[in-house]
């Protein structure tokens, strides 16, 4: 008798045991973990746009996660959810420094048990220096170079390939350019980002343009379209048959934008994928959304280069108004007009005053400043150059970062951080000097000449 009680307890007893082991091993495993996390870090280190990505073996409650991730030094990160994965997206990572990252635990999990996860994770990942690409010589036959901004060094990434223009990826993968076919027409071409500094990477052919001029190529921000111009190889000089075409880089179909009888120009994609250019035949910027089917149209009679807004707000561009009176230069006044996506129909002018030609409009990376070229028209200031200018997205707190009055200021390039402007400039007093490519702090500090000859500068993140 007393065995079989003995027995009977050493069950219960034992179920206990068993049940708190089965009870603790579904805890733990119910336990939220991180499963995986990027960037892990690389000998060439990551882009400086890179999202950082937290995927955990269940849904958590964000907030929980975001208030006990730290990253030094400290950058500023947006937040998205998708089920498990938690992507936490940078400005931008300051380029060329190690970013430590530390996930403390605590995070709670989504749902109505909660629980916490109990592991603290800590890692390190390389932040790859940018470059900066630019075109030279300015006479000739133009190739593509990059400069290291930080140790002057020089890399030539194409040889006797007669560059006209080149773009960069957002991602800094790939860089378009075309140039001059050897059979007649013109390519779109790409090479990557760094090759080899001892050999010379060989072009991949993205598009044959064998009886057209494919020219002022634009890469779309998640690498799935290019858009380009495209002329007939026989058009006189100027704007005529000029049209914006869009190149599939997946199943490599170009396709027109605008009908037949339009002439376009000059596209402009925005961060969000949205595609400005510049519709001749009606006057006016239109704004195509990819698969929206709609088309937003901005009346404007310059159709010179605009610039998008971060995060496609808005979308900025010179228009010519004729109340500017000026004996020297009466045709060639214009102000920097603000056409708002948000409000449709909404225009604000930025220059806010007259006697006054501000074009070539730039916008910074994290889209809180203005880079343009500004001349005064009046007698009192006039001069023979444009002058660098920037100005806060509204239009207030101009500043002149130049003021050299025989030279043009142009072609204006923001680093990724907003730190620095790459820019051209050339002397209109002697009009023998070839352009120069300078560089200088968003504040108007170090200004530093880089390249004799150089032009068309786009940085490379």
């Amino acid at each position: 008798m007393r065995l079989m009680r003995f027995s009977r307890y050493a069950y219960i007893a034992l179920a206990v045991v068993l049940l708190f082991v089965l009870g603790l091993v579904f805890y733990r495993l119910a336990l939220p973990r991180l499963v995986s996390y990027a960037p892990q870090g690389s000998s060439a280190g990551v882009a400086p746009t890179e999202p950082l990505v937290l995927e955990f073996s269940t849904p958590m409650q964000a907030e929980t996660v975001a208030s006990r991730l730290e990253v030094s030094p400290t950058v500023a990160l947006s937040m998205t959810v998708d089920g498990a994965r938690l992507i936490f997206t940078p400005v931008v990572w300051p380029a060329g420094q190690e970013i430590e990252v530390s996930l403390t635990s605590g995070a709670q999990a989504a749902g109505w048990l909660a629980l916490p996860a109990s592991q603290t994770v800590e890692w390190k990942f390389s932040v790859r220096p940018v470059m900066l690409a630019y075109l030279w010589p300015v006479t000739g036959s133009p190739d593509l170079y990059a400069l290291a901004p930080l140790s002057g060094q020089i890399l030539r990434l194409t040889q006797a390939a007669g560059v006209r223009d080149f773009a960069v990826s957002a991602n800094g993968e790939w860089i378009y350019f075309t140039s001059d076919a050897s059979g007649g027409g013109s390519r779109i071409l790409r090479i990557g980002r760094m090759p080899d500094p001892e050999i010379l990477a060989t072009p991949e052919v993205v598009l044959d343009c064998p009886d057209a001029l494919c020219r002022s190529v634009q890469a779309a921000p998640d690498g799935s379209w290019l858009a380009y111009e495209r002329a007939p190889s026989s058009a006189a000089p100027g704007m005529a048959e000029v049209a914006v075409w869009v190149l599939d880089l997946r199943s490599r179909e170009p396709r027109r934008l605008a009908p037949e009888d339009e002439v376009t120009r000059y596209p402009r994609w925005a961060d969000t994928g949205a595609l400005a250019v510049y519709n001749v035949s009606r006057q006016a910027y239109q704004v195509y959304f990819s698969g929206a089917g709609n088309v937003l149209e901005f009346p404007n009679q310059l159709g010179d280069p605009g610039s998008w807004e971060s995060g496609g707000r808005a979308w900025v561009a010179p228009e010519y108004f004729e109340e500017i009176q000026s004996l020297l230069d009466p045709t060639s006044s214009g102000h920097l007009m603000r056409y708002s996506l948000v409000q449709p129909g909404q225009v604000q002018d930025l220059t806010q005053a007259n006697n006054l030609q501000d074009i070539q409009p730039a916008f910074s990376p994290m889209g809180k400043r203005l880079a343009f070229a500004r001349r005064f028209l009046d007698l009192q200031r006039w001069t023979v150059g444009q002058q660098l200018w920037v100005m806060d997205q509204d239009g207030l707190n101009g500043k002149a970062l130049t003021n050299d009055p025989f030279y043009t200021y142009y072609d204006f390039a923001w680093s990724p951080d907003s730190a620095q402007i790459a820019f051209v400039r050339f002397n209109q007093a002697v009009l023998t000097e070839p352009a120069e490519l300078w560089l200088v702090d968003a504040d108007g500090s170090d200004l530093v000449q880089l390249v004799i000859g150089g032009f068309n500068p786009r940085w490379i993140p």
